[in-house]
């Protein structure tokens, strides 16, 4: 079973992207901020991270957290996924500079995350 994590400081978020990644068959672990992901991922590599961007109850917003999980090098080629209601050409410029595969336009819906996974799997950047 391929397993995610989810990063955002929303309760509610976490709770429903959870549900909708547990229905596409994967398993899940969600945490409430970007340290708390940096931390997780220390102890094992998961297929993807959905990662929010602005965080502001967390000392590491989605771009830091990203930048920091990059560095890991069994990490490199985990896909990122920005998590987010921000103006896409912000996330552009962060899929550019490397530090998200791609992103997933809030308010999310099972059909755009499903169409999302799939494009990923397609790439061959998640197991």
């Amino acid at each position: 079973m391929p397993q995610a994590i989810i990063v955002d400081d929303d309760p509610l978020n976490l709770r429903v992207l959870s549900a909708m990644l547990r229905m596409l068959g994967y398993d899940v672990f969600s945490v409430a901020t970007g340290s708390e992901a940096v931390q997780l991922v220390q102890g094992f590599r998961p297929d993807i991270i959905m990662m929010d961007l602005l965080m502001p109850r967390s000392t590491l917003d989605g771009a830091d957290a990203a930048r920091a999980i990059r560095n890991f090098s069994h990490m490199q080629q985990v896909p990122i996924i920005a998590v987010s209601a921000a103006d896409t050409q912000t996330i552009q410029t962060l899929i550019q500079d490397g530090l998200f595969d791609a992103y997933l336009q809030k308010p999310i819906t099972t059909e755009k995350l499903n169409k999302l996974l799939t494009g990923i799997e397609n790439f061959g950047a998640a197991s």
